[in-house]
């Protein structure tokens, strides 16, 4: 429209029909795209031959209609309407909120991890953060580059942030989410806990830690350097030493062969065969062992 730059004009026609365009584009430099057989702009738009679209300064669909009869009367007053919704001065606080805006809510929904993709934020000048996972479908790039170019226009930027390299997307409850470290955590039962049937077993063979972090940062697991995180193992019951369930003579014959020093327990083992619990392997245990089969 004369007198407004704030309108832009863009085409969108079936490949079939690019060889013959004069008449939509002579006489000016209107720009025209070509959607290719099978044609999924115009079927994602459910658009026809000569249909017009407007949309607001936020990417929003405000009119369709076929102009084959001729354009509406009302165009002029439609499109001068829109351009004073367009805010003038937005300002840094502003900018900043539309900003987080698109890459939340509606621009984050998502149903499977397919539908996310990591982007990186623009806090090399100043706005937003470092990474964010929006739905790639939706996500709107031009109006992103425009709030950009908006926020440096004005001189907003107060600071700027160092940013490592981009995590994975995933689709967290119907959001998409960022994931700085896919590798289960490493950290031991005593934080994460066990299964139905299972205890949290400190062995002297084996160093788990007691704590892990992610670290959004570098992307990775951080975890303390003790050995005290504990590992699961099915639960062990005193004199159930081969942990079938059931104390009988088995468990007999396999105690008498640890302190005979045919076989060497492990320690959920040794933690079964200590019927006592004094610290040591011997008669006294087999002795207890016994007992509690001839009392079962």
């Amino acid at each position: 429209m004369q007198g407004y730059d704030q309108v832009k004009l863009i085409g969108v026609g079936k490949s079939q029909h690019m060889s013959s365009l004069s008449n939509w584009t002579g006489g000016n430099n209107a720009p025209v795209c070509a959607d290719n057989s099978p044609y999924p702009i115009w079927t994602d738009w459910d658009a026809s031959q000569r249909d017009l679209f407007i949309l607001d300064y936020e990417g929003n669909l405000v009119f369709h209609e076929n102009v084959t009869g001729g354009l509406p009367n009302n165009l002029n007053i439609i499109i001068i309407d829109l351009i004073s919704q367009i805010p003038e001065n937005m300002t840094c606080d502003e900018i900043t909120e539309t900003y987080e805006n698109f890459h939340t809510g509606e621009y984050a929904t998502c149903e499977f991890d397919n539908d996310c993709v990591a982007v990186w934020g623009h806090c090399d000048v100043g706005l937003g953060g470092c990474h964010y996972s929006v739905n790639e479908e939706d996500y709107p790039q031009d109006e992103i580059n425009n709030l950009v170019n908006t926020w440096n226009d004005e001189e907003c930027m107060t600071w700027v942030c160092d940013c490592t390299a981009e995590p994975y997307a995933q689709c967290i409850n119907g959001t998409c989410t960022s994931a700085y470290c896919m590798g289960e955590n490493p950290v031991g039962c005593f934080q994460m806990g066990c299964d139905e049937g299972y205890e949290c077993i400190v062995l002297e063979e084996e160093c788990v830690p007691s704590s892990c972090f992610c670290d959004g940062f570098y992307g990775d697991w951080f975890c303390t350097e003790d050995c005290g995180g504990g590992t699961c193992y099915p639960t062990q019951v005193l004199g159930d030493i081969n942990n079938d369930t059931q104390i009988n003579v088995l468990d007999v014959v396999l105690l008498v062969g640890f302190i005979l020093g045919n076989e060497v327990p492990d320690d959920l083992q040794y933690f079964s065969s200590d019927i006592n619990s004094d610290g040591h392997l011997n008669v006294l245990d087999v002795v207890s062992l016994v007992g509690i089969i001839l009392n079962n």
